[in-house]
């Protein structure tokens, strides 16, 4: 299943973080390098787990099954926040 960002307009980047706020007016902080490139790639582009795996293989120097879960844990951190939606 593909995902993307579902209103990436409440989202802005300040210095090396994107702060978005929630439906429920939550602020949502992904403060790491790699939360910034995947959320990067889910406003860019759909996406699914296996992709947003091989966007952290193609950058950081960790093992599939590392990336895998990590992407997969920052997928469902933005659904858990409702900043995630399925792609058409």
């Amino acid at each position: 299943m593909k995902y993307r960002v579902a209103n990436p307009a409440r989202a802005r980047k300040v210095g090396d973080e994107i702060f978005s706020l929630t439906d429920n007016g939550d602020l949502l902080s992904l403060g790491n390098e790699s939360a910034v490139l995947l959320w990067e790639r889910l406003c860019r582009e759909d996406a699914d787990v296996g992709d947003l795996t091989a966007t952290l293989l193609q950058v950081y120097n960790v093992d599939d099954a590392t990336a895998r879960r990590d992407a997969q844990l920052f997928l469902d951190k933005l659904a858990k926040a409702g900043v995630l939606k399925t792609a058409p």
